[in-house]
């Protein structure tokens, strides 16, 4: 046998190739958008590592998914040679006065649901001086943290060669007879396999990189708001990923004028900084989700489809590649993996 054919290199199908091969398996990926991955979702993605901040809106699976899985981070990082391009220095969620109720219930129902420890109400000027002037208090979360997508893509992919890993860069289908002599096939391709699962859909989002030289944030910002909530997330070279919106269609479409617009002004009201920002690229994506947004480990025979990590596919994609190696090579599975892991007879 042929050891492990990955369909869909985005971050979870490289963070499966690269327990396999840490595991001294042989494994071969198909993925169109190989090298930096441009094109994909994760191309485009914002990159957070931030269970805490969102875990006012329930979904208890994710929550624990996403605290198991960043502890994984600073290992998978460190593989990487990362470096600057990751980064742990906790998150911060914000409000304007006038929203200060929304940000008070926010920050209540997080406190209420994690130990103290991880979870603190801080005056922003001694996280983040340049907010001070907008944001009195904020909510942080000293555990969470972001890595750059783009930088993480290439990384991996020159680390996945170095470890002995085959790249095809085209699409193949499931039944083409060039799987056939693969121990599993594993199925990564997200929005990819729309076609091959009735229960698949799209969550769109849209987000604008922008250089903002005269602003000077350290760490993911979330800020509330009535409608949605804006992240600022800081990258490299004085650049700054503002992402916001999440709409429940299947268009790969660009950017909507009204979206640029929420996004820069929202921006703005951060930052003034942000009026003489430069816009650098706007980027749209379809974030791949099951009916209960839940990840799921499907697995028919040698066959394993992996989909449903809906936004957090940064964030999970760790702690979903080790439950699918631990079942693979008939070890302990936690509970937290049996909920999420689905046999066909």
């Amino acid at each position: 046998m042929k050891g492990f054919a990955i369909i869909g290199a985005g971050v979870l199908g490289r963070t499966i190739a690269l327990e396999l091969l840490d595991r001294s398996h042989k494994v071969e990926i198909w993925d169109p958008f190989a090298k930096c991955g441009e094109g994909s979702t994760a191309y485009v993605a914002g990159g957070m590592l931030a269970p805490f901040s969102e875990r006012e809106k329930g979904e208890p699976t994710n929550f624990q998914l996403g605290v198991d899985s960043l502890e994984l981070w600073p290992a998978l990082a460190a593989k990487l040679d990362l470096a600057s391009s990751f980064n742990m220095n906790g998150s911060l969620i914000v409000a304007h006065s006038r929203d200060h109720n929304l940000w008070l219930d926010v920050a209540e129902k997080v406190c209420d649901k994690i130990s103290a420890e991880l979870s603190e109400k801080v005056s922003v000027r001694e996280y983040e001086p340049q907010l001070a002037a907008k944001f009195h208090r904020g909510l942080f979360l000293p555990t969470e943290g972001h890595v750059d997508p783009r930088a993480f893509l290439q990384a991996s992919y020159y680390r996945l060669l170095d470890l002995g890993a085959r790249w095809h860069e085209s699409k193949i289908e499931l039944n083409d007879p060039v799987l056939k002599d693969f121990d599993h096939i594993i199925d990564c391709r997200g929005m990819g396999a729309y076609h091959d699962n009735e229960k698949l859909r799209g969550v769109r989002g849209e987000a604008i990189i922008v250089r903002a030289p005269e602003v000077e944030i350290t760490r993911p910002i979330r800020i509330m708001h009535p409608r949605y909530s804006l992240y600022v997330v800081p990258r490299s070279q004085d650049q700054y990923y503002l992402g916001a919106t999440q709409i429940e269609n299947s268009s790969s479409a660009g950017i909507t004028v009204r979206s640029a617009l929420e996004l820069l002004s929202a921006a703005f009201s951060v930052h003034s900084g942000f009026a003489e920002a430069e816009i650098l690229e706007t980027c749209t994506g379809l974030r791949p989700a099951l009916f209960n947004n839940e990840p799921q480990i499907h697995i028919k025979g040698r066959h394993i489809a992996i989909n449903g990590l809906y936004r957090h596919g940064f964030l999970m994609s760790p702690i979903i590649s080790k439950f699918t190696c631990q079942y693979l090579f008939n070890e302990a599975i936690p509970e937290l993996a049996h909920k999420i892991i689905k046999e066909d007879a």
